[in-house]
């Protein structure tokens, strides 16, 4: 009788293990499926929008698409990238968010202190903005850009970026941040 028990919690133990959820990256926050669809997903298919040269220039941008990428790659997970998101909001003071600005990455910042943000808002309203706003100087060659409320649109969407590692810090109540860093500074 004991064989049976012990062989039944070894049973019950093996699919625990199996069932729980792990981090994609080692020490990370978000597993593969959650990167897959709540962030290169979204940023991938604006991405092929504008490989295909079929992304809107805003509202009522000039030209009104943007010219096609000669290259473009799809954006991948880095766990490093990831780690040092993980880190820099490590050092952040809750609920205030002072960060340190990294100069090695592009980062894409957004706090909020009244909502859970979530991965795909904060993605989709970054990718959002080119709906609500144009580049100024495109030619049919190439998208000059500097700043401005596509900041974060061109930091995903630039052909150089490939790729991506964000963490979410939570604290007290609804107030977060979110952190992503690509590696195109």
């Amino acid at each position: 009788m004991s064989a049976i028990r012990l062989v039944f919690h070894a049973v019950v133990v093996l699919l625990c293990a199996t069932s729980v959820d792990a981090a994609h990256c080692n020490g990370g926050q978000l597993e593969e499926t959650d990167i897959n669809s709540d962030i290169l997903s979204y940023v991938n298919a604006e991405r092929q929008k504008v490989r295909d040269g079929a992304q809107q220039n805003g509202p009522s941008g000039n030209p009104a698409t943007l010219p096609a990428a000669k290259t473009m790659p799809d954006l991948s997970w880095d766990c490093n990238l990831e780690t040092e998101a993980i880190n820099i909001l490590a050092t952040a003071n809750c609920p205030s968010f002072s960060l340190p600005s990294p100069p090695a990455y592009a980062s894409l910042y957004s706090q909020d202190d009244y909502m859970d943000q979530t991965f795909p808002f904060v993605i989709q309203t970054f990718i959002g903005r080119i709906g609500q706003f144009s580049f100024d100087d495109v030619t049919t060659s190439e998208v000059k850009f500097s700043s401005g409320m596509l900041t974060e649109y061109a930091t995903l969407i630039r052909a150089s970026t490939t790729g991506i590692g964000c963490a979410k810090m939570n604290c007290v109540g609804k107030s977060n941040a979110i952190l992503c860093l690509t590696n195109d500074p």
